[in-house]
C-alpha cells in the first residue's frame, strides 16, 4: 500500500465569521486541520455534516485535530448560523470563492446538484431534521475536505461528487491516523 501523496496547503488571509482576518496558516502552525469547505448554510447536507461534527468534537479534540469550515457566505450571515447552532469551530468566509479555487475545488452542474440521487438523500435528510435554509452562498459550489498537518501539507484530500458527497468522521479520522496526523 503506498503513502498518500502530500502537498503544500495554500496559505491565504481569510476573513473570520467574526468580521477578523487571519491566515489560514495560523491554524494548522498550532494543530492538524480539517479544513471543510461547505456549500452555504442553508444547505441540509451542510446542515447534517455540521451537526455530525458538532456531536463528535471531543473526537477531534482527543485526536488533536481542529476542524475548521469554510463557507461562501459572509459574516452578516455565517456568525448567525455559528451562534444559532453552537458551532464551536471557527468558521471562514470565501464570498468570493478565491479559498475554494486554491484548494481546486469547482462549482457542480446542473445534473450534479439537482439529480435523482441528490434529491432522494436530500428528502432523507429533510426526515432526520436538516431542513434547507436561503441559499445566501453559492448553491453550485461543490464542497470538499483537506486534512493540514503542522507543517503545512495536505494529507488527505476529499473532493465531493455532488452536494450530498462528503466524508464521516469515522473516515475523516481514519485517514488522519493513516497519515499520522494529530
Amino acid at each position: 500500500m503506498s503513502e498518500p501523496e502530500i502537498h503544500r496547503a495554500p496559505d491565504a488571509e481569510v476573513l473570520m465569521s467574526d468580521g477578523v482576518k487571519k491566515n489560514l496558516s495560523d491554524f494548522w502552525s498550532v494543530k492538524p486541520i480539517v479544513l471543510i469547505f461547505l456549500r452555504y448554510f442553508g444547505c441540509p447536507f451542510c446542515r447534517e455534516q455540521v451537526a455530525q461534527l458538532i456531536q463528535k468534537k471531543e473526537n477531534f479534540d482527543s485526536s488533536g485535530l481542529q476542524p475548521v469550515l469554510v463557507s461562501t457566505e459572509s459574516p452578516a450571515t455565517a456568525e448567525p448560523f455559528r451562534k444559532h447552532f453552537g458551532v464551536p469551530f471557527p468558521v471562514i468566509c470565501d464570498p468570493g470563492k478565491t479559498l475554494h479555487r486554491a484548494y481546486g475545488l469547482k462549482g457542480g452542474s446542473m445534473f450534479q446538484v439537482f439529480s435523482p440521487e441528490v434529491f432522494l438523500k436530500g428528502l432523507r435528510a429533510l426526515g432526520r431534521g436538516y431542513f434547507p435554509g436561503l441559499p445566501e452562498g453559492d448553491p453550485f459550489q461543490l464542497p470538499g475536505l483537506f486534512i493540514i498537518n503542522t507543517e503545512g501539507q495536505i494529507c488527505f484530500s476529499c473532493y465531493s461528487r455532488d452536494p450530498s458527497d462528503y466524508p464521516s468522521v469515522e473516515r475523516i479520522l481514519s485517514a488522519a491516523q493513516k497519515a499520522h496526523v494529530g
